[in-house]
């Protein structure tokens, strides 16, 4: 997730766009040769688990689901428009991979390091945490044309996706063992799913009818107020005495 970007940035750069596309058509075909062989067949006890309709609404699933909502549409803004936002100020296809680059392997070194913060403090408040700093990279990222400006703010970005996609993982784990892991999993990917579809088309429609600027400002917006939501839902919870794991 980390070295494709960065892969396919300097493939097309010194080549053209078909090399990109037929790498990575290679390193799907090695992938799956992979997993065909050595993947291990684990065989996990059959557990109960609730109707998935009767999950999605589950008090305890409101915030997850919210928040994978948010975690997906941040990322999808970033990693659909940023290319445009790129190419409007010059840079090369080397630098935005870059760009993305900086911000993916800074999410995978996070949620390495944010384990032991994560299951110290409440879940809900370090996704809160996160969430701002996303909202935060998302603003500043039009308003400037220094790549390594742009690339702090990639790292900024990585900081809070890793914070909020690490108490995610961790929220979970501890609904799975509730309601069953993989009626949970299978609630929260699709949740996933719909912020990874929806996010590029309606931002989508803005740039066609605005500019890219408008673009990453109302998906600053978007994160603040689907934090906002999160907490006030968790807030709630706790004033009615039901509070959520975490």
């Amino acid at each position: 997730m980390s070295c494709g970007p960065l892969l396919g940035g300097v493939l097309v750069e010194q080549f053209n766009s078909d090399s990109a596309f037929l790498s990575l058509a290679g390193l799907s075909v090695l992938a799956f040769i992979l997993c065909l062989f050595f993947l291990p067949d684990y065989k996990i006890p059959a557990k109960s688990s609730k109707p998935i309709l009767s999950l999605l609404f589950h008090p305890s699933l409101k915030v997850p689901v919210i928040g994978f909502l948010l975690y997906s549409a941040v990322f999808s803004v970033f990693v659909v428009f940023l290319p445009l936002l790129g190419h409007s100020i010059q840079l090369d296809y080397s630098d935005i991979s870059l760009l993305i680059f900086g911000a993916s392997i800074t999410m995978v070194i996070c949620q390495r390091f944010s384990g032991k913060f994560i299951d110290i403090f409440n879940k809900y408040w370090t996704i809160a945490i996160g969430a701002g700093m996303m909202s935060a990279a998302l603003l500043l990222f039009p308003f400037t044309g220094n790549l390594l400006h742009l690339l702090g703010y990639s790292i900024l970005l990585g900081c809070g996706l890793g914070l909020t996609l690490t108490s995610f993982s961790a929220m979970m784990v501890i609904e799975g063992r509730k309601h069953g892991q993989g009626s949970v999993e299978g609630i929260l990917n699709t949740a996933q799913g719909i912020g990874i579809i929806i996010s590029p088309v309606l931002f989508g429609l803005v740039l066609d009818h605005s500019n890219i600027t408008l673009v990453f400002i109302l998906g600053s917006l978007v994160s603040v107020v689907m934090t906002g939501w999160m907490v006030i839902l968790y807030e709630k919870s706790l004033h009615n005495k039901e509070p959520y794991d975490g």
